[in-house]
């Protein structure tokens, strides 16, 4: 396929909003034009595109057996997902749903409150650790501003100091199921002193039929756990079976979000034609649908099973066709040929599968165990069994197969109650922090005033940031953000107003030319800071959407930009932890990670790209030439205010007139004031090669 048809199918796919299939060809063209500059600012610029989109939030679907999980030598956690670990869809068509639906005007009003969500689960190959509904939510809002993440699988021995940490470190906790609460000794005690000063929600999918199976001493764990958690239900139907263990502090009834069908016109079916979807289980009702198709088969009804085999001491009737595990694809193909669906299910709190098939316009046999018959009684196309014996059901398939499908506006119904808009409503009522926790020493000691000068180049990282900055944020905090002229737009001002400006003490925004990178906008904002003499300033943090999309690559610029993050800001306690040392160490001028410290780059002692620059510089500023001096690779630092501006302020700051525009390669002015600012602050003072703690996580 030639350059130009490779354009023309990439702009046809971003005009259908077909930005998986884009990114694809955009990769082709990039490998294709690698020595032409030119083309790589453009693709460049699409990849922003694509990112805007939320295209790189999801990796290839990776498969769900593989996912990432940190198996720590901590005592008490046997594995656990930190923040990046999450970055995954379980279901491509959602993916594709959000992406096209969730655009950049409906970003800022889906913000979660909480700043960092603690889940515990055990179901880690099957979904982030999050039970899966939720995790689509959480997952898409950790990348636009939503909690930090943290998934933990405990011990079943975990000592109470190990659980109380973990709670203690975070805005809420969700409890996902009951095998932590039913299984981890210690945990209801942690419980109940975490409850006074933080959330912990209950995600409990299970029944009383789970319930009334428990050993009694999990029974009594899950008693001494209930009447201290926010449960999040299913359904209504687990109200009344979780009351015999206690009245919870509040409850929600959250219904798991379903998408539309693909197509509103329903198709031809094969008469007489019934689907269960679900693994082949007991519980699943196998005997049930074994002994229905064995009656009705010789009447022209014709059974099908999709699903994986899972107790082989269930098979099904040989009458039955087998699918196995089909794709979401081949399932609504099914679906469309498909009359009936019958959930055959002894115990099934909510099961999309069956609301799928209504959606797609199969008639719906229930039994009244489920708590979809909270929405679809009384719906056309519906009918509800009570018992589970083939006497009652085989009546009902009868009579159900001489019914009329669902009606339009049936299916219309249901499709927005149980859709992805009322699901986010309803979980932003639910999830809500609680007041805002103080550390024993903020009360006792003054906050510093606090300088965070951001670049927001690539415009749509100002949604991961919202979620870095929350942890200085605060009334002695200004927060000077510079955006590229050719980005700035009326739009992505009003958004940036709505996420920063109750949450500082003051924002300031300002639109600079595209040169120096980083360094000229930062520059523009000394100038403003400079001029502000009402607000005496203690601290600068340097900060900007580093992604290295032309130099050193996507990954490691995602890489370099998070570990900088992580370090320099990571949550309020890391925060704390920084503004301690400054408050003890008045000869501390200038602080960073310790991983991105570093002397001469490897470039550099081959070539000195960069040697004459600097030197220059140096001269200017009066300081010697110094091999061993380490500097910030990335340019992301805290400083104090007193180390870095008079020295800085000694000679006039240059214009943006004498950088380069756009990316500059090495030996420009902007790779040498990189060095040059993390000399500065070490004139007088020292340095500090910061060392993350595991609170910061």
């Amino acid at each position: 396929m030639s350059n130009k048809s490779l354009l023309q199918l990439y702009r046809m796919h971003i005009a259908e909003a077909q930005f998986s299939e884009a990114k694809q060809l955009l990769d082709l063209i990039e490998q294709r034009h690698e020595a032409n500059g030119a083309m790589q600012q453009i693709v460049a610029n699409e990849r922003e595109r694509l990112e805007w989109n939320g295209v790189l939030l999801a990796p290839s679907h990776i498969n769900q057996d593989s996912l990432t999980t940190t198996r720590p030598t901590n005592t008490g956690i046997i594995r656990e997902r930190l923040n990046h670990q999450h970055n995954w869809y379980f279901n491509s068509n959602l993916e594709a749903y959000l992406i096209k639906e969730w655009s950049a005007k409906t970003r800022p009003a889906m913000l979660c409150e909480v700043r960092s969500l603690l889940v515990l689960g055990n179901n880690f190959s099957l979904s982030t650790g999050v039970f899966r509904p939720i995790s689509h939510y959480l997952n898409f809002l950790h990348h636009h501003g939503g909690p930090r993440l943290r998934s933990v699988q405990l011990d079943n021995n975990a000592e109470p100091d190990v659980i109380d940490a973990l709670f203690n470190n975070h805005d809420a906790i969700i409890i996902n199921g009951l095998q932590q609460i039913c299984n981890v000794v210690h945990l209801a005690k942690s419980v109940q002193r975490y409850c006074k000063q933080g959330r912990i929600y209950g995600y409990l999918h299970e029944t009383r039929w789970i319930l009334d199976r428990l050993p009694d001493d999990q029974k009594q764990r899950v008693r001494s756990t209930i009447p201290y958690l926010d449960l999040l239900l299913c359904c209504q139907r687990q109200c009344a079976d979780f009351a015999p263990y206690g009245t919870p502090k509040s409850h929600t009834i959250l219904h798991n979000p379903t998408l539309p069908a693909t197509s509103s016109r329903l198709s031809r079916r094969n008469s007489g034609q019934i689907l269960m979807s679900g693994s082949v289980k007991e519980r699943k009702g196998v005997g049930l649908f074994n002994a229905c198709a064995e009656r009705l088969t010789p009447e022209g009804f014709r059974f099908h099973w999709a699903g994986q085999i899972r107790d082989t001491a269930t098979p099904l009737n040989a009458v039955v066709t087998h699918h196995g595990h089909l794709s979401s694809h081949d399932l609504q193909r099914v679906l469309r040929n498909t009359e009936i669906f019958f959930l055959s299910s002894i115990e099934d709190t909510f099961p999309l599968a069956a609301i799928e098939a209504y959606l797609h316009g199969c008639k719906v046999l229930l039994p009244r165990s489920t708590g979809l018959v909270d929405v679809l009684e009384g719906r056309s196309g519906v009918l509800i069994y009570d018992d589970h014996q083939v006497d009652t059901v085989v009546p009902l398939l009868q009579q159900l197969k001489d019914q009329p499908a669902p009606e339009a506006k049936d299916r219309q119904v249901i499709s927005q109650r149980l859709g992805l808009e009322a699901f986010l409503d309803r979980c932003h009522r639910a999830i809500q922090p609680m007041p805002a926790r103080q550390d024993s020493t903020e009360t006792d000691q003054k906050c510093p005033s606090i300088a965070v000068i951001v670049h927001l180049y690539y415009t749509d990282l100002g949604f991961e940031f919202s979620r870095h900055l929350e942890a200085v944020a605060g009334p002695s905090t200004d927060l000077y953000i510079t955006i590229p002229i050719h980005k700035d737009s009326t739009e992505l001002r009003a958004n940036l107003e709505r996420m920063f400006s109750k949450r500082f003490r003051s924002l300031c925004l300002l639109s600079v030319p595209d040169r120096g990178m980083d360094i000229s906008p930062f520059f523009e904002a000394i100038r403003h800071l400079s001029n502000q003499s009402w607000a005496p300033v203690d601290l600068i943090l340097k900060i900007h959407t580093k992604k290295s999309l032309q130099v050193s690559g996507a990954s490691k610029g995602q890489r370099w930009r998070r570990g900088l993050l992580d370090g320099l800001l990571g949550n309020r306690r890391n925060v704390k932890t920084i503004l301690n040392r400054f408050e003890r160490d008045s000869d501390l001028g200038l602080l960073a990670p310790e991983p991105f410290l570093m002397r001469k780059s490897q470039r550099d002692q081959v070539v000195a790209a960069n040697d004459a620059a600097v030197n220059n510089l140096l001269s200017i500023y009066g300081l010697a030439p110094d091999p061993s001096r380490v500097f910030v690779r990335g340019t992301m630092f805290w400083t104090r205010a007193t180390a870095l501006l008079p020295n800085l302020l000694q000679t006039p700051l240059p214009t943006p007139e004498a950088f380069e525009p756009g990316h500059a390669r090495d030996g420009s002015l902007a790779h040498a004031y990189e060095r040059v600012l993390s000399y500065l602050p070490q004139r007088d003072h020292s340095l500090h090669a910061y060392q993350v703690q595991e609170s910061a996580l």
